[in-house]
């Protein structure tokens, strides 16, 4: 059965097409590891229309990984007029603005799909917004170095998307 998963993706580290397809390679590489299904051919990200597009997914033939990634917290809340399956973004994340992840979750409209998934990563382990995401009841995993995890958070947030669908 054909499957689209639309992701949106917010992090600082977005500032160049090479990052942001390293990074998506390692969460897409980790999300078939932990599929428990072949991986037969390897990872194409083609850019179109401002969107990184995987037609090779665990989800089976005719399927697709769409990913939008943003590299600032201003054009992720305006892209919130689309709808995505996963909304992703990093809680430190804007140049200069540590509050910028808080500010993306406030910023969520009601209309997200019934089955959105929104994923906040951290890299530390920072009272104060651990703290405001549990007021605004949001669940969140820390760095993979605070989980023990031996891997980047791009790799950890493949393993978490893995285990969600498979």
């Amino acid at each position: 059965m054909a499957k689209t998963l639309d992701i949106l993706i917010g992090d600082d580290v977005f500032t160049s097409p090479g990052a942001i397809k390293s990074a998506l390679f390692l969460t897409l590489i980790e999300m078939w590891g932990c599929s428990g299904k072949e991986q037969k051919q390897s990872i194409t990200l083609p850019q179109e229309n401002g969107l990184y597009i995987c037609k090779y997914t665990p989800f089976g033939e005719d399927s697709q990984i769409r990913v939008k990634a943003i590299s600032n917290v201003e054009d992720m809340i305006t892209e919130f007029k689309t709808p995505y399956d996963w909304i992703i973004t990093d809680l430190n994340y804007g140049e200069g603005n540590e509050n910028g992840g808080i500010e993306i979750v406030k910023a969520l409209p009601q209309n997200l799909k019934d089955n959105s998934v929104l994923a906040v990563c951290t890299s530390e382990d920072n009272p104060r917004l651990l703290k405001a995401l549990r007021e605004l009841n949001i669940d969140y995993v820390v760095s993979p170095k605070l989980m023990q995890y031996d891997g980047t958070k791009f790799e950890l947030l493949g393993k978490v998307m893995a285990e969600h669908y498979f």
